[in-house]
């Protein structure tokens, strides 16, 4: 045998048992998928392509940690917020919808991308157009207080809307209460404590009420509270400001306790999370368009 064809047989078989060696070390490593492994996995990339509330839960947070981050120079608050951030689920499903030629998916990948990056960049335009010097320190101000205020919001109601019915209804209880606070420590109506309470008390039990799926109670409770805070100075015997702080009382109960109260009912109903969604969004678009307004009008009274 030809010593040059015996030496090039050895090297191929050699590099054979390496390649085979190799390929048996990389398949203990990535183990091939099994079918429905595969299928399983493009389920969970369709589903986290998605933009539910989860993900603009997430956004959100993820965009205000970003805005602290820029404000206080600080890279650790930035990759924090880029670790919360959930868009590698929704540019993987992208990426499976150009593999598999799935139109839908990428629509649906690229408009939750597209979401998360608007989201993102509402709150990078306020530090660019400060470091600019767009917005001065007032308009800046004003504009940032708003946006965080309603990023907190928007994280505070995402968060028992996403955790369930029972979670959503103790957070429109909590709501109430701390509205009802600061009506009464701004109107004065916390002296009036015999008032204070029958306005809690009909909160708690009002509440009670939409947990418990009790409809004839909730909506009995607003004559019998009303009643109560009506007759419940009378042993006082105080009668200057008695119309007053009944009127303020009442005022109080029918829009902080009766009003929220039907926010939390709504999550009785088996589709609430896109209803409050919606009811979310419309008050941040008129709390903007109200901001947007005001600023075109100071520009127009600056051109004029």
């Amino acid at each position: 045998m030809d010593p040059f064809a015996e030496v090039a047989a050895r090297c191929t078989g050699l590099a054979e048992t390496a390649a085979a060696r190799i390929r048996k070390w990389f398949s203990s490593i990535a183990p091939p998928m099994q079918r429905d492994q595969r299928i399983a996995l493009a389920d969970d990339l369709v589903e986290g392509s998605q933009p539910n509330l989860e993900f603009l839960g997430l956004m959100s947070a993820s965009a205000m940690l970003a805005a602290f981050g820029l404000m206080q120079d600080s890279a650790a608050v930035i990759i924090g917020a880029m670790l919360i951030a959930p868009l590698m689920t929704p540019i993987m499903g992208a990426g499976l919808s150009l593999t598999h030629g799935n139109r839908p998916l990428f629509k649906t990948s690229w408009l939750t991308i597209g979401i998360g990056f608007l989201i993102v960049v509402s709150g990078s335009i306020l530090w660019l157009g400060r470091r600019t010097g767009k917005f001065g320190d007032t308009e800046f101000g004003d504009a940032f207080g708003r946006w965080k205020s309603w990023t907190w919001l928007s994280v505070c109601i995402l968060v028992p809307v996403l955790l369930g019915a029972a979670w959503t209804i103790a957070a429109v209880t909590l709501l109430s209460l701390g509205c009802y606070r600061e009506f009464a420590r701004a109107t004065g109506l916390f002296r009036q404590r015999l008032i204070s309470v029958a306005v809690v008390v009909g909160i708690l039990i009002l509440n009670f009420a939409v947990l418990d799926h009790y409809e004839r109670l909730f909506f009995s409770m607003a004559p019998l509270t009303v009643a109560l805070i009506a007759i419940i100075t009378i042993s006082l015997d105080q009668p200057r400001g008695y119309v007053q702080r009944v009127a303020l009382g009442t005022l109080g109960f029918l829009m902080f306790g009766f009003s929220l109260a039907y926010v939390g009912n709504i999550a009785n109903s088996p589709d609430y999370r896109p209803l409050l969604l919606l009811m979310l969004l419309g008050i941040e678009y008129s709390q903007l368009s109200v901001f947007l307004s005001s600023i075109l009008e100071d520009l127009r009274e600056g051109y004029i």
